[in-house]
């Protein structure tokens, strides 16, 4: 059982465990059953000692949309496992079946996507794969099983768009912080 954080972060952690595996232990990455993700929350909304739990943000960006932003809810964001009080940690493990999701090996297909997301030599392939891909898809935590093919397309290609999406923002500030003093360049009037 893979146990890494429920960001996009988290989702590379597992996507790694699951290249290697492939790779080294190819008959593992197929057994039914042997391959398994800890599934804990990335955000808990609590209101009026009802709560709601969301395993991914487009899920809780989704309810936003729908409960005016969550005004009047309480907002809890797990950046990662030890976000979670030790009463929560309980809660999952005695809850098992509810936070483990299996690995479901359907083919050729999974290890085609394993190889597309992880290959070197395969970087033009997937910036194709990144520019197709259905931003409002990710994987479905309330099921029992995910096949390797959807959690490289759903799961990990979602963590592709985040880090391109966070490496512009980066580029333009260094660029401009670049312009004067700050990076020991002179400025233009000096």
């Amino acid at each position: 059982m893979v146990m890494a954080d429920q960001d996009y972060d988290g989702s590379h952690i597992k996507g790694l465990i699951l290249n290697l595996v492939q790779h080294w232990w190819p008959s593992l990455f197929k057994l039914p059953g042997f391959m398994m993700e800890f599934v804990t929350p990335t955000v808990k909304a609590t209101r009026r000692g009802n709560s709601q739990t969301f395993f991914t943000m487009h899920e809780y960006e989704k309810w936003k949309e729908q409960t005016n932003n969550g005004k009047g809810w309480s907002i809890k964001y797990y950046k990662g496992l030890g976000t979670s009080t030790t009463m929560e940690a309980k809660e999952y493990f005695r809850a098992l079946d509810e936070h483990s999701l299996s690995f479901e090996y359907t083919g050729e297909e999974g290890d085609e996507k394993i190889d597309l997301a992880f290959n070197k030599k395969r970087a033009d392939d997937r910036k194709d794969w990144i520019n197709a891909a259905d931003d409002d898809s990710f994987v479905d935590h309330s099921q029992a099983s995910v096949t390797y093919t959807d959690f490289v397309a759903k799961g990990l290609c979602s963590l592709q768009n985040m880090t391109l999406c966070g490496a512009f923002p980066a580029l333009w500030m260094a660029s401009n912080l670049c312009n004067g003093k700050l990076c020991g360049l002179p400025s233009r009037g000096t």
